[in-house]
């Protein structure tokens, strides 16, 4: 879902606008990596082709669980000015106002670091600009 956004005032000549997004969170995945040895005492022999490990995909059934929503709220103000005979315009926008970190990446293999972020929203940012 976004939702874009603009008031402006034609006698100040000035605009604000704004963006929300509100996304789905990313699905949460895990694969488990079983070594060679743990596997012996059940199969009584080695996996074959001398494999190391195997890899088992899917341990959550996909698209089941998902991360939290991922939102972000986008600000810019936009200031005309008229200086003698040119005009000036100066604008200031802030990108994820509400500063969240959501996840847009995590480790999905299964172990001590599973779920660990690997992307996270970025930071808050202004940006401040004339021409």
């Amino acid at each position: 879902m976004e939702v874009l956004g603009q008031l402006s005032a034609a006698v100040l000549r000035d605009a604000l606008s704004a963006v929300y997004q509100n996304l789905p969170g990313i699905p949460i995945r895990a694969s488990l990596v079983v070594p060679n040895s743990a596997v012996v005492p059940s199969l009584g022999r080695s996996l074959s082709g001398n494999a190391a490990n195997v890899t088992i995909a899917n341990v959550i059934a996909p698209l089941t669980q998902y991360e939290k929503r991922i939102q972000q709220f986008d600000l810019r103000v936009i200031k005309n000015f008229k200086i003698q005979n040119a005009r000036l315009q100066g604008t200031f926008d802030v990108y994820n106002l509400f500063n969240r970190a959501d996840v847009l990446a995590e480790v999905s293999q299964y172990g001590p670091t599973w779920r660990n972020p690997t992307s996270l929203l970025d930071a808050r940012i202004f940006k401040v600009a004339c021409r």
